[in-house]
């Protein structure tokens, strides 16, 4: 009798986590990381295959002919990770393999390291021509200059 009853237990509660797992579902589709650029920049979106060609350092420059300073958080962060892999469709692996090429062959330099989301935020925010990114929430929302990558929104001058 008691072995009957635990496992009626244990199905329900299992039944209940599946619902809220299904249930909060729509919510993890959501992007979880914004993408920031200096307030000098007036662009009002990024495609996909524009922050790819920036964050690999194929881009040098904005359209306007400013410098692009590139900033990243450190491999090791979750946010880094999750940028990589939602905004770049690639692996924080990748990333440091193109950086590490650059460097190495003398032909680029790699981004900025910064060590927080807070110093990433000034540092895009003091910069001329910055680019970076935050978790996304409700503290992201109060920079006016917080981009979404859209592949529906291509821009013809960011191309090499």
């Amino acid at each position: 009798m008691h072995r009957k009853f635990a496992k009626r237990l244990l199905i329900s509660v299992y039944s209940a986590l599946l619902w809220v797992l299904l249930c909060a579902g729509p919510a993890w589709a959501e992007d979880s990381v914004a993408v920031i650029t200096s307030p000098d920049r007036g662009e009002p979106a990024l495609s996909r295959a524009t922050l790819q060609a920036i964050y690999l350092m194929r881009v040098r420059q904005w359209p306007d002919g400013t410098p692009i300073r590139v900033y990243v958080l450190p491999e090791s962060s979750e946010v880094h990770d999750r940028f990589a892999r939602e905004k770049l469709g690639t692996y924080p692996y990748i990333l440091r393999r193109a950086w590490d090429r650059l460097v190495f062959t003398g032909t680029g330099l790699a981004p900025e390291v910064v060590h927080s989301e807070e110093e990433m935020r000034q540092k895009v925010m003091s910069s001329k021509g910055a680019v970076g990114y935050l978790s996304a929430g409700p503290r992201s929302q109060l920079y006016s200059y917080v981009l979404a990558a859209d592949d529906r929104k291509e821009s013809e001058h960011a191309h090499p």
